[in-house]
């Protein structure tokens, strides 16, 4: 009678019918190389930079998660009233061009658009 452990036989079973699994080795190959990268900590007084992918750190920490998130949010809210600054600048560029097309003269002052994005058209139309 031979002897076997069933443990044995699941796992050389397991093995021989699948790859290893190596999905922790792939993604440290991604990290070590930078690949795909999209997040970067710094830390301590040194501010070492450390690289990582944000779906990852997501996945591990919900405290990050939640900070991921809400940064997100901050960003998506900048994002909409910056879009919001550069919309009314478009229009008061095309008001300016239909008016110089339509033969007028135009004086247009604005603060520095590059710093704050607020502009303060003056259009002075004379024909």
């Amino acid at each position: 009678m031979i002897s076997v452990c069933l443990h044995e036989v699941c796992n050389w079973f397991q093995f021989s019918s699948y790859p290893k699994c190596t999905l922790h080795e792939d993604l440290g190959r991604l990290l070590e190389a930078r690949q795909f990268c999209d997040v970067e900590f710094v830390v301590g007084s040194e501010e070492v930079k450390i690289p990582a992918h944000l779906a990852m750190v997501a996945a591990r920490s919900q405290f990050l998660r939640n900070r991921i998130r809400q940064a997100r949010e901050a960003r998506d809210k900048h994002l909409e009233k910056v879009s919001e600054k550069i919309g009314k600048f478009v229009s008061c560029v095309q008001k300016a061009s239909a008016a110089v097309a339509a033969g007028c003269t135009l004086m247009v002052t604005c603060s520095h658009p590059a710093k704050s994005l607020t502009w303060h058209p003056v259009l002075d139309v004379t024909h």
